[in-house]
């Protein structure tokens, strides 16, 4: 050890000259030696495993006993930090006790969000993001879980709020109108190769050729059509406008409307067949 008018200690064979108030340092040119040492205490006694090091590379190990592969708990060197044995790594909040991140070891299951500081296993999914719905009153207001933002365009491009509901595309937040209630809205274009809608069997348009269907005479549809612009139960082009479009409900009417104008065809081929039929009659009668 040597001291330095200045007061700065040196630590360590060859360090004359210490360049800091602590100066822990080593000649040594063979392999990497732990220039710093904290030894566990025993009940008052120094236990002969030492559970802190710090080697002149710089890199820093924790460890529980003498540093080998299989006690490391914790180390940092030139390309990362890593953590051993099991441990897993936890941002704690402690005003709450709760832990804001965490990855658990082994699986690599991550957890982001206030969660009990005892939690149970995460659950199956590699991410798990925990957010608490705010409440107003009685009311439960979805808040956002998950944010993609576009630092070029300045703007939310993808979120998932709390509740589940998930907004894609550039008009985000995308919360007037029809996507205040909605589970998936995107702003531009969707491609699939094939969509599915469920719906209801009460909902499809068969009973249209049931014997006791009432059919709007065209007459009166003549009428109905003058008036509105549109066909009966079609929603006109203002309420379109504001509440869109529910593809499943316009498919099924949609087949309603041809159902029903097959029945006006049938009935139309029924009068000509009569119509012909009595124009051969009068033909007969008059020969």
């Amino acid at each position: 050890m040597f001291v330095t008018p200045q007061g700065n200690i040196g630590i360590g064979s060859g360090n004359d000259a210490p360049a800091a108030p602590l100066d822990i340092s080593s000649t040594a040119t063979n392999a990497i030696t732990s220039h710093f040492k904290i030894y566990g205490d025993a009940g008052g006694s120094v236990e002969a495993t030492d559970n802190l090091n710090l080697y002149q590379n710089g890199e820093f190990v924790v460890s529980q006993g003498n540093i080998t592969s299989s006690s490391r708990v914790f180390a940092t060197h030139s390309t990362g930090f890593d953590i051993y044995n099991g441990i897993d790594f936890h941002v704690l909040n402690t005003a709450n006790n709760d832990y804001a991140f965490k990855v658990q070891s082994g699986t690599g299951k991550t957890i982001i969000g206030n969660q009990a500081s005892t939690p149970s296993a995460p659950n199956a999914a590699q991410l798990n993001v925990n957010v608490a719905t705010a409440q107003t009153g009685t009311l439960n207001t979805p808040v956002n879980a998950i944010d993609v933002y576009d630092q070029t365009g300045l703007g939310v491009r993808f979120r998932v709020k709390s509740d589940g509901a998930t907004q894609i595309g550039a008009g985000i937040p995308l919360s007037s109108g029809v996507a205040a209630n909605a589970h998936l809205s995107v702003d531009g274009l969707i491609l699939a190769k094939d969509i599915r809608v469920s719906i209801s069997a009460t909902h499809w348009a068969d009973y249209v050729f049931d014997k006791n269907y009432k059919l709007m005479p065209l007459s009166d549809l003549e009428k109905f059509v003058h008036k509105n612009k549109h066909l009966p139960e079609v929603p006109s082009e203002s309420e379109v406008k504001e509440q869109g479009v529910d593809v499943a409900a316009m498919n099924a009417l949609l087949l309603k409307k041809v159902e029903e104008l097959t029945l006006y065809m049938i009935d139309l081929k029924k009068e000509s067949q009569a119509l012909k039929a009595e124009i051969e009659n009068l033909k007969t009668q008059n020969k």
